[in-house]
């Protein structure tokens, strides 16, 4: 067993991210991992969530790995950041689903409460996202945007800030602000009214 120099959390050996923190651990690659039987993890989707559990664990504030959940879109690669306050993001990563999916994925993020879920995709995923499916899912607090956009606005996060205002900073990231019809952060009171008949239904 080895302990993770960011929480000195214990991790089995060859370990290469902590999974309690999500620190890479110095000296280990994937190669010694895979050595171990575990498959090696490749592509854009892992590495962005990583990135962003790295960096939020540095905060206050939780983030850990959720899966299994019906309606995620790869549920294998979503990351739960929550508050102690009444905020919860949910971020999801993945391919396009096809149109008639969505619904799962709104149905998800209310049955999870989040406040806001963010879908994860490349580039030219994001890029050929119908309008007018966009504006449908932004109602229900649902963004989809291109994976490096994000990733280029996380290592700007200020993580001394208490656990408000690092939320802050990461639905400004998304695209969200303090002013404006697009505020959803800190929205408890209201946001159960943006749920979709067809899921109050369920």
């Amino acid at each position: 067993m080895i302990k993770c120099p960011n929480c000195g959390s214990p991790m089995p050996d060859g370990s290469v991210f902590c999974q309690k923190c999500g620190s890479r651990i110095a000296g280990n690659t994937m190669d010694s991992h895979s050595s171990h039987g575990t498959p090696q993890v490749h592509g854009t989707e892992s590495g962005v969530l990583e990135k962003i559990q790295h960096a939020v664990s540095r905060s206050s504030v939780s983030a850990r790995p959720v899966s299994g959940l019906t309606g995620l879109i790869s549920a294998e690669k979503n990351l739960l950041i929550v508050s102690s306050g009444p905020s919860i993001l949910m971020i999801e990563t993945g391919n396009m689903p096809a149109q008639e999916a969505w619904e799962d994925v709104v149905k998800s993020k209310f049955r999870m409460g989040a406040d806001v879920a963010v879908v994860l995709l490349d580039a030219g995923l994001s890029g050929s996202l119908e309008t007018g499916l966009r504006a449908q899912l932004a109602k229900s607090g649902i963004v989809v945007m291109n994976s490096a956009d994000l990733v280029e606005k996380i290592p700007n996060l200020n993580t001394s800030d208490d656990e408000t205002a690092v939320m802050q900073q990461l639905m400004a990231a998304i695209g969200f602000t303090g002013n404006g019809d697009r505020m959803v952060y800190s929205m408890t009171e209201t946001r159960y009214t943006l749920i979709p008949e067809s899921v109050k239904k369920k």
